[in-house]
């Protein structure tokens, strides 16, 4: 596991301790994580439905892909599911954590 650099780390975690929020860079990096997360979820859901059915070809496939990655990215900053919420609680716990015991 890669050490992160102290100024790279405290800037995840900037504003975490006082008002509950976190980085944007951090945010984005869980919501893009999210989205990503979703989309593996949803491919196999959309392709099981027969989302654009089977006489399109590449064309098809292309809008059924673009579609997946339109409603994964939507729930994802949606925070509907919160998994990036999650993410970025834990991310900030073990920053937090691994600063306070000097390392």
């Amino acid at each position: 596991m890669a050490v992160i650099g102290s100024a790279t780390a405290a800037s995840l975690t900037a504003g975490s301790s006082q008002s509950g929020t976190v980085s944007p860079r951090l945010h984005e990096a869980a919501v893009q994580f999210e989205a990503m997360l979703l989309k593996d979820l949803l491919k196999p859901l959309a392709e099981s439905a027969g989302m654009g059915g089977a006489e399109g070809g590449e064309q098809t496939g292309a809008l059924q892909s673009f579609a997946v990655d339109a409603i994964a990215g939507t729930m994802a900053k949606s925070g509907a599911l919160g998994f990036a919420k999650q993410i970025e609680q834990t991310v900030a716990q073990g920053a937090a954590k691994h600063f306070s015991q000097g390392r």
